[in-house]
């Protein structure tokens, strides 16, 4: 565990107040963005000139690949009593999931290859560089670690402040019931399958489109703030956070690898901190909400 992360797991397991919880949220997600400067830097050296891109792909595709996602949901909400039972444990939650995803995953690929001249390079799936890219960015998550964290920490203090109710989220929840077999095709699922398809979806398809009509920080926060509404209000602010350094590390490497990486590393480490200690996820602040999971 990294010096920066002990202190404030320390303070957790003295079952601190929440202001207190709050406020050391705040000091690490301060220090996080702090470090912004240094992770531009990097960027500069790493990748030293973001080709600007301009997606073909227009609002009628993007309307279709809503109708296709709410409806695919609509539909595997129905199956699921049938294909996994009335009361599905989470590998079945989640392989729902990826099949729901799968509808309009087709539509931003049909959509990319109508209009795109190289629709592969237009939805970064191109393998050039890929390596450099994915290092860069599992570079900027460590220097990013203290903000997300930090975000954790404060956001369900916030969320309370403003009416709601803070608790962890349910697909991380529900790791804790499986073991063997099924717990790895979970993590499976969680780390690596679910986040190929949100970054597909929200990275590679609906960010391009946002940043060239909001321009560059307008189309990542716009992405940001949509992608975490869909995790809920409990989870909103850390995966808020998170969902900008995805949004970051594509616009700036154009390498959808380099933002899967990111979300499936991050996945993982709270899968497994959340296994190795579940006592740190629960009010007062602890790791709610975190998990980057469509629950």
């Amino acid at each position: 565990m990294s010096d920066s992360l002990a202190a404030p797991i320390a303070v957790l397991q003295t079952a601190p107040s929440a202001v207190t919880v709050a406020a050391v949220g705040a000091v690490l997600a301060t220090t996080g963005f702090a470090l912004l400067p240094l992770a531009k830097h990097i960027g500069d050296l790493v990748v030293p000139e973001r080709r600007v891109f301009f997606a073909r792909w227009g609002g009628r595709h993007l309307v279709l690949a809503v109708v296709a996602l709410l409806l695919s949901g609509m539909v595997a909400h129905r199956l699921t009593p049938m294909l996994v039972g009335a009361e599905p444990d989470l590998v079945g939650i989640l392989s729902m999931l990826a099949l729901s995803m799968l509808p309009p995953a087709a539509v931003v690929w049909f959509s990319a290859k109508r209009t795109e001249p190289n629709w592969v390079v237009s939805l970064g799936l191109q393998r050039e560089k890929s390596v450099a890219a994915v290092l860069y960015a599992l570079g900027l998550y460590v220097l990013f670690l203290p903000a997300l964290f930090g975000a954790g920490l404060f956001w369900p203090w916030l969320y309370e402040r403003l009416g709601g109710v803070p608790e962890a989220q349910q697909v991380l929840l529900g790791f804790a019931d499986l073991a063997g077999g099924r717990l790895a095709v979970a993590c499976l699922l969680a780390t690596l399958v679910v986040p190929f398809f949100e970054e597909l979806l929200f990275r590679g398809f609906l960010q391009p489109f946002l940043v060239q009509n909001f321009h560059d920080r307008g189309g990542v926060i716009l992405t940001s703030l949509i992608f975490a509404a869909l995790h809920g209000g409990a989870a909103f602010g850390p995966i808020f956070v998170l969902s900008l350094l995805l949004g970051g590390v594509a616009l700036r490497t154009r390498r959808l690898w380099a933002s899967w990486a990111v979300h499936a590393v991050h996945n993982g480490a709270m899968i497994a901190v959340f296994l190795h200690r579940p006592d740190l996820v629960g009010p007062p602040g602890g790791l709610l909400g975190i998990l980057g999971l469509t629950s």
